[in-house]
């Protein structure tokens, strides 16, 4: 599975999509507000060719 493919399935549901959330995204924004990402900034992620980008917009 790539960063985001999996998705659901009928035997495990929605697992795969947390599992994405968990170990992709969680931490990426965790480094953002550390890195101090205010209020007023928007962190936007998006998929592009299976894979995740992220940027931060004022």
């Amino acid at each position: 599975m790539t960063a985001v493919g999996g998705g659901r399935t009928p035997q495990y549901g929605a697992r795969e999509v947390r599992r994405v959330l968990q170990q992709e995204i969680e931490p990426r924004i965790t480094d953002a507000l550390l890195d101090g990402l205010s209020t007023t900034q928007l962190l936007r992620v998006r998929v592009q060719r299976g894979e995740l980008l992220f940027r931060i917009e004022e």
